[in-house]
């Protein structure tokens, strides 16, 4: 279909995952989020060779010939398969030395707090603020991409906390696989915190996301806080509607904080 409306309009066509791509490409900034991202893109540029190699193939000439196009099409492949394995075997290294580093937190006795949550919930933002650290955050989609770990503000405990890329409906699933290692620090994590943009009006149906994610992931059984995030975005008399409907859900732990603005964050440092 691409094909088809470039040759029609004359004008460059991407799809959905495309623009997720290039939304990672742009805000990968470790080694291993670029090497994560790339191996998402050429893995999604190899199932769509198939396409072109047919518009190719037909170059060829006779009965029983092979058109140049497929030779073409052979050696993108073979090209593409090799730096998939290359890019496979650098991520698989970092992937060792990331298990020998939980491995080593393990040992210590070190507990950690894993953030989740759909993508723009204020996972950084509130990163921020128990840690006292300075990631970037920002009004948009994917702006983390690397996991970040950092100890939690000394004078609230003794623990660390990371930061992973937000979920969003629909991934497409090699890119659920490619960012595996990101999502590692969530399968090794002793609590995660679900952090919900409540101002999104589709909130319900981003918490069946992340929780559809976190049972792909293999993480469906971890022990979950569900954090009400940006709440100082509500009228009064919405912050509690959503409070008295959550307490009738008997839900799990569940807290209400503004991470920008620093309300509640206090009560949820003592939980």
């Amino acid at each position: 279909q691409i094909a088809n409306i470039e040759a029609a309009t004359g004008t460059k066509t991407v799809d959905r995952t495309t623009i997720i791509l290039d939304i990672f490409a742009r805000h990968a900034k470790t080694k291993e989020g670029k090497l994560q991202v790339e191996l998402a893109q050429q893995k999604y540029r190899m199932s769509h060779l198939k396409g072109l190699g047919i518009v190719m193939s037909r170059t060829g000439g006779g009965i029983g010939t092979r058109g140049p196009g497929e030779k073409k099409l052979e050696t993108d492949r073979r090209h593409i398969r090799k730096q998939l394995e290359e890019l496979e075997a650098r991520i698989e290294r970092i992937n060792k030395s990331n298990q020998l580093n939980a491995g080593q937190r393990e040992k210590n006795k070190i507990k950690t707090v894993g953030l989740i949550g759909y993508t723009n919930s204020g996972k950084s933002t509130l990163f921020n603020r128990l840690t006292q650290s300075e990631v970037v955050t920002k009004d948009g989609l994917f702006i983390t991409l690397d996991s970040t770990l950092r100890k939690v503000d000394p004078e609230h405990g003794d623990y660390l906390v990371s930061d992973t890329v937000g979920f969003i409906d629909k991934l497409p699933h090699d890119l659920i696989k490619a960012f595996k290692t990101t999502l590692m620090e969530v399968e090794t994590a002793d609590l995660l915190l679900h952090v919900v943009d409540v101002s999104n009006h589709n909130v319900e149906a981003q918490i069946t996301v992340v929780n559809q994610v976190l049972a792909d992931i293999g993480a469906g059984n971890k022990k979950v806080m569900m954090i009400y995030n940006k709440i100082d975005k509500l009228s009064p008399e919405d912050r509690e509607a959503l409070i008295l409907k959550n307490q009738q859900a008997v839900e799990e732990l569940t807290l209400y904080i503004s991470a920008k603005e620093g309300l509640g964050v206090e009560s949820l440092f003592e939980t």
